[in-house]
């Protein structure tokens, strides 16, 4: 059986195989960040996993739902967030035979009231970045007075920090990227042109130098 280990190690190279990073390597655009506002010179598109069904479900069955049974975890319930969290939190859901909760939205971070209370949640998110989201939807559930697995899983880990509200991360990719206001960004003061890179993917990769 291969150690945790070489399934992390296999499972980022599918990530970059599948096209899911793009890192600044020169060319004349960056990476503007869709929620945040916010550049880097890195950036995941958690999109490229979530929308392949059969990927996402090996993934869940060899990254994710070993990490529960590992860590004897009690699970009633699987939650995240609208809409980058939602493939990921049904794909877990059905592995673990339990239902699956969103915030509302991340303006109006409410769970769905049919969440019953006292149940025990593993909260999942796409990417963490800052870990706003991640923290509404667990003050969220607080909030239905429900309990929080001591884990929160992701596809990547980019805060720098091994845990969240004192939540510890559990991710294939984990590495510390640095965004910056457009206003403060290097790249931008070159006059690297900032691209939404979900709406701009295939472009990113084009005009980026060789």
């Amino acid at each position: 059986m291969p150690s945790e280990h070489e399934v992390l190690k296999k499972w980022s190279r599918v990530f970059y195989d599948l096209g899911a990073e793009w890192e600044y390597r020169g060319g004349d655009v960056c990476a503007l960040h869709t929620v945040s506002g916010k550049v880097s010179d890195y950036y995941f598109n958690s999109e490229v996993i979530s929308n392949n069904k059969e990927i996402l479900e090996a993934l869940c069955r060899e990254v994710y739902l070993p990490q529960v049974t590992h860590r004897n975890l009690s699970v009633d319930a699987v939650a995240s967030y609208p809409p980058y969290g939602e493939a990921f939190a049904n794909a877990m859901a059905r592995g673990l035979g339990v239902p699956s909760y969103f915030l509302r939205s991340l303006d109006v971070p409410e769970i769905d009231n049919q969440l019953k209370r006292d149940a025990r949640v593993l909260v999942v998110a796409d990417d963490i970045f800052s870990g706003g989201s991640v923290s509404q939807t667990i003050r969220a559930i607080h909030a239905r007075r429900c309990a929080v697995a001591p884990l929160v899983c992701a596809f990547g880990n980019f805060s720098g920090k091994p845990s969240i509200d004192s939540f510890e991360i559990f991710s294939v990719i984990s590495r510390r990227v640095d965004l910056f206001d457009v206003a403060d960004s290097p790249l931008v003061a070159r006059g690297i042109r900032p691209v939404n890179a979900r709406e701009h993917w295939e472009e990113l990769f084009v005009r980026r130098s060789a």
